[in-house]
């Protein structure tokens, strides 16, 4: 009867121990820059800048390492929800480093916005906040030259 015991539990515990929730690097995208903005309808507008991750090979210098997303909705959470559909990978606000606030979303009121920082628990706090001048999604649009040079500094 041990015996028996002893066979079954090892035999479950192989299948009980596995990596359920992993995520493979090359299935999501790192987002490192978000903004926030305000559409001509009025709609909530998220725009983001994500890293894709991809390993090291010799001729990949030519391969963009960087995404922007934009998505609109009517709330802020629904932005953030079409950014995801829209998105070939999974987006993880994890590393998130810069938060961007739309000069005209800034006087709308960013209490919507705290909300979502603060109740989402992928966000982090130390993230730096800054309200630009027009729109955050101008200020988002890297070139390409700057990318490495930009990444490194975080």
């Amino acid at each position: 009867m041990k015996k028996c015991l002893i066979i079954l539990l090892c035999f479950s515990s192989i299948f009980l121990c596995s990596c359920w929730d992993a995520r493979e690097l090359s299935d999501i995208g790192i987002v490192v820059m978000t903004g926030f903005d305000l559409d001509h309808d009025g709609n909530q507008r998220v725009t983001v800048l994500s890293v894709q991750p991809f390993g090291q090979t010799q001729n990949q210098e030519n391969v963009a390492t960087t995404w922007i997303g934009t998505a609109a909705g009517k709330s802020t959470f629904d932005a953030l929800r079409n950014l995801r559909r829209t998105s070939t990978r999974s987006l993880t606000w994890m590393h998130n480093k810069i938060i961007l606030i739309g000069e005209e979303k800034a006087r709308q009121g960013i209490s919507d916005i705290t909300d979502l920082l603060t109740r989402n628990s992928e966000f982090r706090y130390g993230n730096l906040i800054f309200v630009t001048p027009g729109e955050a999604s101008e200020m988002m649009q890297v070139p390409a030259n700057l990318e490495k040079a930009f990444f490194a500094s975080f």
